[in-house]
């Protein structure tokens, strides 16, 4: 048992692994009782147990409807391979039975034979002569068993050798759970670093800087809920005279839509330079992602270009929140949605369709609201939600600040409609006020 402590602790400090563990144990077993062969089970999530490692030739301790004992032979990885392939229920055979009692069991030749819970071979091999099972339990959690079979010269085990066995399979499961914990906190720290490196990523995505526009002011804002996102928004100079400003919603959130809204950036990057049409642009971005994105996933957008020089903005939407106008002469919100439906969904004709281009001019003061979903869906306490209409008030009570005050008092006001841990999904604004 020393020796056996020693070899664990060693082997912790170099990064032990389950079966690595459960070898070690299983090889102790052996040699302290003496036994030809050995088995250990662990408990999976379904409540049955799975063999994990096994040693010598030990006989499968359940029925075996499709294979028969002839066909076995002696090839010890054939039967190892069968053991590991048929799952151990509750209750079920004399391994079940332990796992179910939780009470350790020692058996010579004549409990075996006459016991029903004990398959009988034909095969030399594959008879068992005596048997002991034990469960790996702390304190009333069954995390398996452990059974050792066939004690070597043909004696038959003894109770001094069943204790030691017994405590064996304590030190087992602490050492298991102690494994289980290290392995789960080494996959966070894996998980926590890979959600960090593909969150800087995602920084890198949303534009540092907003590229000036003579005669225009813009300001934006991006909140995701989590470390990793689903929105995104950007601003190109497309050429001498042309803006492209695009905003968009990834329906998924965490890695997979952060690594969705990679893609689709350089999907845009690629066609906004390449087709002046803000239809086009769209159409051919959701080519691409049809067939290439999980089925329960899809994303929304509307791309815009702006000429600044005419006040004109052509833009079209597939699926995204109507553009917010207001019109400083009528000193009034208008809402925009034109027809569109969602990226990633459809393909060909069905998509191409339903996508509109749309036209506005943009007098002086005139303000340009692009936003997601999750500011009008934030919700208080009593589940209500902040609302196109609360969305407008703000912006118009705000129209005659610059860019970065309207942004400032519509993301106050709603986080003191909910309070920031409410939020349920992202935030994302962008406003384009002509000067």
């Amino acid at each position: 048992m020393v020796d056996f402590l020693r070899e664990i602790g060693s082997a912790f400090s170099d990064s032990l692994q389950i079966d690595d563990l459960l070898t070690i144990v299983l090889r102790t077993a052996k040699r302290i009782t003496d036994a030809n062969a050995g088995v250990i089970y662990l408990v999976e999530d379904d409540g049955n147990m799975s063999a994990r490692v096994i040693e010598g030739l030990f006989p499968p301790m359940v029925e075996v409807g499709s294979n028969t004992e002839t066909k076995w032979t002696s090839k010890q990885k054939y039967i190892h391979d069968i053991i590991k392939s048929y799952p151990v229920h509750r209750g079920e055979g004399i391994l079940g039975k332990v796992l179910e009692d939780g009470r350790a069991v020692c058996l010579d030749s004549k409990d075996i034979n006459t016991s029903q819970l004990i398959p009988r071979y034909k095969s030399d091999f594959l008879r068992i002569k005596s048997l002991m099972v034990v469960p790996l339990k702390l304190k009333n959690r069954v995390l398996g068993v452990m059974a050792v079979v066939n004690k070597r010269y043909h004696e038959v085990f003894r109770p001094q050798e069943l204790a030691l066995l017994e405590s064996l399979a304590e030190q087992a499961a602490v050492a298991l759970i102690n494994a289980r914990l290290s392995i789960q906190l080494a996959e966070q720290k894996q998980l926590e670093w890979e959600l960090r490196v593909a969150s800087d990523i995602q920084n890198l995505l949303i534009p540092k800087k907003i590229p000036p526009i003579h005669g225009y002011e813009l300001a934006a804002i991006s909140q995701p809920v989590r470390s990793l996102g689903g929105d995104y928004y950007d601003i190109v100079k497309l050429d001498y005279d042309r803006y492209g400003i695009i905003i968009a919603d990834v329906s998924g959130k965490g890695v997979p839509g952060a690594i969705t809204i990679a893609i689709f950036r350089s999907l845009f990057r690629n066609y906004a330079v390449r087709f002046e049409s803000p239809a086009k642009v769209l159409v051919e971005i959701n080519n691409w992602l049809y067939g290439e994105m999980q089925e329960d996933m899809f994303i929304t957008a509307t791309y815009a270009i702006l000429y600044p020089k005419e006040g004109r903005l052509v833009w079209s939407r597939a699926g995204h929140e109507p553009i917010l106008y207001y019109s400083k002469k009528e000193e009034a919100i208008h809402a925009f949605s034109g027809m569109g439906v969602m990226m990633g969904m459809t393909f060909g004709k069905d998509f191409d369709s339903f996508l509109e281009e749309n036209e506005l001019c943009i007098g002086s003061g005139d303000l340009i609201t692009l936003y997601t979903d999750g500011v009008i869906e934030a919700q208080n306490k009593a589940g209500c939600e902040f609302g196109r209409d609360n969305l407008c008030q703000v912006i118009r009570a705000n129209a005659d600040k610059k860019p970065p005050k309207v942004l400032q008092s519509i993301t106050s006001q709603v986080s003191k409609f909910s309070g920031l841990s409410n939020f349920t999904d992202d935030i994302t604004l962008l406003i384009l006020k002509r000067l």
